[in-house]
């Protein structure tokens, strides 16, 4: 997370060091759509950490059951209503599992097309303030490359924050377990 942070302010400072106004006004406005996308993400993920939470313990639990009673499921024929038990938790995990890995993909695809859009409204900007050729294509070229580079170090940031939101129950869980003993 350090050396993706690093990259960016690298890029941030390299951008604003060659046109400082069009870089300001790109970060500015990327900032606050990626805060406010965190913000409409946050909630739900971690909503979804709580179900993951839930739905495992009861996988746990239905294994457990299972394991406890070996010998009376096989005598009284129970495997069959067991499996189907097991198998619903299981569903249930999966399901949220894959609601969760999706929500986390979200800001990532969203950044993405963000990056897309304010590289072409930047440059429909600069032809319409009659900016010369040349210098649009070579700043317009400079934000794509330095876009191209910045994407995977914020996909990887909010893969992880997505990912610390997700496991957040799971910690303050963890938590209260360790301090209460």
């Amino acid at each position: 997370i350090v050396a993706d942070g690093c990259v960016l302010l690298f890029l941030v400072a390299l951008l604003m060091s060659v046109e400082t106004s069009t870089a300001l006004t790109v970060v500015v406005i990327g900032t606050v759509t990626t805060w406010f996308l965190f913000q409409g993400m946050k909630r739900r993920v971690y909503r979804l950490g709580i179900e993951n939470d839930r739905a495992n313990g009861l996988r746990f639990q239905q294994c457990i059951e299972i394991l406890q009673s070996v010998r009376e499921i096989k005598v009284f024929h129970k495997i069959e209503y067991f499996v189907g038990k097991f198998g619903l938790a299981s569903q249930r995990f999966a399901s949220v599992f894959a609601k969760a890995n999706t929500a986390q993909l979200l800001p990532s695809s969203a950044l993405q097309t963000l990056a897309g859009v304010m590289l072409m409204g930047m440059a429909v900007w600069m032809i319409t303030s009659g900016w010369a050729f040349q210098k649009i294509v070579t700043v317009v070229s400079l934000y794509a490359v330095a876009g191209y580079r910045m994407l995977p170090s914020l996909n990887r940031l909010s893969g992880a924050l997505s990912m610390l939101k997700q496991h957040q129950p799971i910690l303050v869980k963890v938590m209260g377990t360790l301090l209460i003993t």
